[in-house]
């Protein structure tokens, strides 16, 4: 346990990002250091009900919640860089795919998929995703250089 907060923000400053993409207490996304880090974002609505019990349907409002959040910090889904799908059954993977396509269609994240056993109150998917916050005048692709 950090005895003091300089020691508990060794990274710098974290300034949570909230949206409407859940019921739950904790911020959708942490912003630290120009990079957006979300928790697992899945198909629900503003109530945190789940949309559909389809994979595809779930998986498409999951992106629109990804959006959303990175909307509420000023980004776009360009800015993601590493996006993480915990899919509930395989055989779902290839409507994950085009739901992919069509959210990271500008410019695609590296994909990492992984399969759980299960995700809580009927949930088939969740998304965390990394974000870089571009530096002014140069496109998300140019903050490393």
């Amino acid at each position: 346990m950090a005895e003091n907060k300089s020691e508990a923000n060794v990274h710098g400053p974290r300034r949570p990002v909230r949206a409407e993409v859940g019921d739950g207490p904790f911020p959708a996304a942490v912003e630290c250091n120009g990079f957006t880090f979300t928790g697992a974002i899945s198909g629900v609505d503003g109530s945190g009900k789940v949309v559909s019990p389809l994979c595809s349907e779930q998986t498409a409002r999951a992106f629109e919640n990804l959006e959303r959040v990175l909307t509420a910090n000023g980004q776009r889904m360009a800015h993601v860089l590493r996006c993480t799908i915990y899919l509930t059954d395989p055989r779902d993977a290839k409507d994950v795919d085009k739901a992919l396509e069509a959210a990271f269609s500008e410019s695609p994240p590296a994909i990492s998929m992984v399969e759980v056993n299960g995700l809580r109150d009927g949930r088939k998917i969740a998304v965390e995703a990394v974000a870089a916050r571009p530096q002014e005048g140069k496109d998300v692709y140019d903050f490393m250089g």
